[in-house]
């Protein structure tokens, strides 16, 4: 669901989010408990209810539980839970909005006293590059542990250590850092930039090819090879986790799905944050989701004021350059590239399953809510009068996803002599979705040609046609006529089997929606816009460039 703010209420929400942090900070979470003999994992569900924190532990660890007995009324969330699992075998402790349940210790038994420092305060801290910009995403682990946490959008983070302990800081183009935890309680640390492939050579503006070493300004430079390893039908998604900085957004899952890239964060709320993409020397607004990995030779990543510096105001948001292979001299080459890929749902939604169809615990054949009685097998008659066991459905998720295939089949042909070389390739991408129906098709034709008229002078030419055709394109939200929505909002008791005959022909010969509730007006039958409302989207993109570049001397073409 898309929302549009209008810039009068921006105020208000910032001031209502200041006055809820701190209220929050000014009332610490607190909780009312009054059980006799109930299990761990009640007491558990009871915090979570009341204090809104997320609760982790393993199941086989709760095995040896003690049952609990205790009363008490607005206590502190940490006293309450020292008091309930001080005689448990497990013990738990806090980070951010998340209690964490592990098992205790086994202490040796010892004649002698031991003096155990206290644990330190969680400390907390900004993690900034070498330019004083904030870095999200980066490591933070506990030296020989596998506790860890990561910054978030403004560079921040906190974590509850023991003295002595030394935290590992590593991301990505960074060199790492060893941090010891001593009185400190707040740190603001700096992390440098990695300096290696200094002989490398990237591509600049205007296609201009210059060693790494001889910049003023920061790059990353990913190859293609890299690119490839990944396999994504959207090019730009290859970029996630290669270039320190860079955060990749996907607007929507599966074949055809755009992306959102930001170079170093947001910068304005009202225009685009997205960085410039130049491909061969050429800026083009808008995404480039359709290029044919196996057509990149490499891509170079400006960010910040060296962009701007090159592009203007097209490169306030920083530039990813993508350089297209081209032919070379020598014998004729073709070469063929295919590959297969299967994806499948990692997670599955979790519903609910107590309760069914109704509303206030009532049932109701014609309720668009899982609000209604307790789930205990009774009978029900369901809006089309046929009578069933009110049960939970929860393979509804597991069928409507698929184990998803894509083919990608990439054909190649480039060689010259050394006046005149030639670069052809074709490629065809036949991608599924994980959600049934959701299919993409695409064909990608290049051809490039340069042609060395002198030692000096060298003219160039390159025409790209991309053609794709993009069945039920998968959007955010739960707007539109999008069927994963409607099987969220089918109560979660209604059998799908009663509403696979999606449709009827009426009077008039034409087919029409049978919905599984005929008084709604908003409800689809999610069986009808799987099979019915594809959403069927066709692009054809012709991308063409000249150019002829004379070679004045050694620093000037």
């Amino acid at each position: 669901m898309r929302s549009a703010f209008l810039s009068v209420r921006l105020t208000g929400l910032l001031l209502l989010a200041f006055c809820l942090n701190a209220t929050a900070e000014i009332n610490p979470q607190t909780v009312t408990v009054s059980v006799k003999d109930v299990s761990v994992l009640e007491v558990f569900d009871i915090v979570r209810k009341q204090t809104h924190y997320s609760i982790f532990y393993d199941k086989d660890m709760l095995e040896g539980a003690r049952p609990v007995s205790v009363s008490v009324k607005d206590k502190p969330l940490v006293e309450f839970l020292d008091m309930v699992l001080r005689d448990q075998p497990f013990s738990f402790y806090i980070e951010q909005q998340t209690i964490f349940i592990k098992k205790k210790k086994a202490v040796a038994p010892s004649t002698t006293a031991v003096n155990t420092p206290p644990a330190l305060p969680p400390v907390s801290g900004t993690i900034r590059d070498g330019e004083g910009n904030p870095l999200a995403g980066v490591n933070i682990v506990i030296k020989g542990t596998n506790r860890g946490t990561a910054t978030d959008a403004d560079g921040k983070f906190s974590i509850t250590v023991e003295p002595g302990q030394v935290l590992l800081i590593s991301s990505i183009g960074f060199n790492s850092r060893e941090i010891a935890v001593s009185s400190d309680t707040d740190f603001d640390i700096t992390l440098v930039g990695e300096n290696k492939s200094l002989n490398e050579v990237v591509v600049t503006a205007l296609g201009i090819r210059k060693s790494v070493k001889s910049l003023t300004y920061s790059v990353d430079n990913v190859k293609g090879d890299e690119l490839n390893k990944a396999k994504e039908t959207n090019v730009i998604n290859s970029l996630q986790g290669k270039v320190a900085g860079v955060t990749i957004t996907k607007n929507a899952v599966g074949p055809g799905g755009d992306s959102k890239v930001l170079l170093r964060g947001n910068r304005s709320i009202t225009n685009s944050n997205e960085p410039l993409y130049v491909i061969d020397g050429v800026p083009l607004s808008g995404n480039v989701s359709m290029l044919n990995s196996d057509d990149i030779e490499s891509m170079t990543v400006l960010k910040g004021a060296s962009a701007a510096a090159l592009y203007g105001s097209q490169g306030q948001n920083g530039a990813i350059i993508i350089t297209t292979k081209r032919g070379k001299s020598g014998e004729t080459i073709v070469n063929y590239i295919g590959n297969y890929t299967i994806d499948q749902a990692a997670v599955l939604p979790d519903l609910q399953f107590e309760y069914g169809q109704g509303d206030a615990g009532i049932y109701s054949p014609s309720s668009e809510h899982s609000w209604g009685p307790k789930i205990t097998g009774q009978s029900v008659e369901l809006w089309n009068g046929h009578t069933v066991k009110m049960e939970g459905q929860p393979d509804r998720f597991k069928n409507y996803f698929r184990n998803a295939g894509t083919l990608n089949n990439t054909l190649s042909l480039q060689g010259g002599t050394d006046k005149l070389q030639s670069y052809f390739s074709y490629s065809n991408t036949l991608a599924e979705g994980i959600m049934r129906n959701n299919d993409m098709n695409r064909h990608n034709i290049d051809w490039k040609i340069t042609n060395n008229i002198t030692s000096k002078l060298t003219f160039f030419s390159k025409l790209s046609y991309i053609y794709e055709k993009v069945d039920n394109r998968v959007f955010p939200g739960d707007g539109g006529t999008f069927a994963l929505p409607s099987l969220f909002r089918t109560p979660v008791t209604i059998p799908l089997s009663e509403i696979e005959q999606y449709s009827y022909i009426d009077e008039t010969g034409q087919e029409r929606q049978s919905y599984w509730n005929p008084g709604s007006s908003v409800q689809l039958n999610p069986i009808w816009a799987l099979n019915r409302v594809l959403n069927t989207q066709r692009r054809d993109r012709f991308l063409g460039l000249v150019s002829m570049k004379y070679e004045f001397n050694s620093w000037l073409n």
